[in-house]
């Protein structure tokens, strides 16, 4: 999820569903509401008390009207994840081990399909903060090593092929703000271990999680216009090359370390360049770091990261345009809780993104998808309306569908769009 503002998950539940409320009244836009409701997620948004780490900001991105009444950023403590007692499987497996992933490649290797060693279809979860840990940056998420292996245990336990995760220059930045890649490296080992594949998103629009020391605010990336579009500039021209939000190198460079580092990992199942890039005027940016990547790792397959209708670029020849330079098409599925497959207009595109992917002869995933409804919460009716989703997603010709947002400590019954170890969401992965 994106975050509209950091203020959307610093801030208490009350002053989020205010907000929210606000929102539906002023800009009736369900997309943007759904962006605020997100912020419960695990790693992307609000801290509630059962949070394992803030919940990835709304991957749905920010609108004007958002970042104008997003609440001031307060200072909560980060809430250090406590490990729960042992868990035993209790449900087999399904037959994908360890030989679903790929090989090792080398980079003189050809470049495999983006869906080589991946079920048809697969299913996932997003765990934003996977990579959060007590050596490095703890404001999402504090000591997530803790129940690392529990979750992985949990998530092959339930049949979850994929995990999306921050893999910020947060996460590997310890205190003393040098490059520390201990956390990183036990998410690759231990998904190794475990036979998930895993989709690191490399950067943020938003600035939930994306940033070292002090909070920078809630603004989005896209702010201002680049140089090639008539403008003064902004981080998708100027600011990616250049250390930004307290961290030691720019994005770009850190595209070229973290992913050197982990390439030639078997858990890998692809890059995500940025979470919901909200700039306009983005090829050039698209075209640079999908070069510096592709140096790093000839080999693993790139997403673009769009959510697929929010941002100004991802529809129509935009879409088409942009993601013709990746490996994969992605969308983000928020909002039309009874419309399993949207169509635009409406700022969720999936039938219409689908579409074009199937065009381009791109396999397509759904990189996040979230049904509020609070008459529900996290219920077996909601449960089946996921299930709707994800068949209607996949009969469309959707390749992958990753949930938003897994959380260890999210108790059943649980309002938002966190979902725990005793949801009913959970027996889904295993349907598909």
């Amino acid at each position: 999820m994106a975050d509209p503002g950091g203020a959307w998950w610093r801030g208490r539940r009350g002053g989020i569903a205010a907000a929210v409320a606000a929102l539906l009244v002023i800009a009736g836009a369900s997309f943007a509401a759904g962006y605020a409701l997100r912020a419960n997620g695990d790693g992307d948004g609000a801290r509630s008390a059962t949070a394992e780490t803030p919940s990835p900001a709304a991957g749905g991105g920010s609108t004007a009207a958002a970042r104008a009444t997003a609440a001031a950023p307060t200072t909560a403590p980060a809430q250090a994840d406590t490990p729960a007692p042992a868990v035993a499987a209790t449900a087999a497996p399904r037959a994908t081990p360890t030989a679903m992933l790929l090989p090792a490649l080398t980079p003189a290797g050809p470049r495999p399909p983006p869906t080589a060693g991946l079920p048809v279809p697969w299913v996932g979860v997003n765990n934003w903060a996977l990579g959060a840990a007590s050596d490095v940056h703890g404001d999402c998420g504090g000591a997530s090593e803790a129940l690392l292996e529990q979750k992985m245990t949990r998530w092959r336990a339930a049949g979850t092929d994929v995990v999306r995760f921050a893999a910020y220059q947060s996460f590997a930045t310890d205190a003393a703000h040098q490059r520390n890649w201990a956390a990183f490296d036990r998410v690759f080992a231990s998904a190794q271990a475990h036979g998930i594949r895993l989709i690191p998103v490399l950067g943020n629009n938003w600035t939930d999680c994306d940033y070292w020391g002090a909070y920078p605010g809630a603004q989005g990336k896209d702010t201002g216009t680049p140089l090639a579009c008539g403008g003064s500039g902004n981080w998708y021209d100027i600011g990616y090359r250049q250390p930004y939000n307290g961290y030691i190198t720019g994005y770009r460079q850190w595209v070229a370390d973290v992913v050197g580092r982990y390439a030639h990992s078997p858990a890998l199942a692809a890059w995500e360049l940025v979470n919901e890039p909200w700039e306009s005027c983005i090829h050039d940016f698209f075209v640079d770091v999908i070069g510096v990547l592709r140096a790093a790792d000839p080999a693993t397959p790139i997403s673009l990261g769009s959510g697929g209708g929010g941002e100004a670029w991802s529809r129509g020849d935009g879409y088409r345009r942009e993601t013709a330079l990746a490996d994969w098409a992605t969308v983000h599925d928020y909002g039309h809780p009874d419309d399993p497959l949207p169509v635009c207009p409406g700022k969720n595109c999936l039938r219409t993104d689908l579409a074009d992917a199937g065009a381009l002869g791109k396999p397509l995933y759904v990189g996040e998808a979230g049904i509020w409804d609070d008459a529900n919460c996290d219920s077996p009716a909601r449960a089946d309306r996921y299930r709707a989703r994800m068949r209607a997603a996949f009969d469309a010709g959707a390749s992958g569908y990753i949930l938003w947002a897994y959380n260890e400590r999210a108790p059943a019954g649980e309002c938002g769009l966190d979902f725990g170890p005793d949801s009913p969401i959970m027996k889904l992965f295993a349907e598909f």
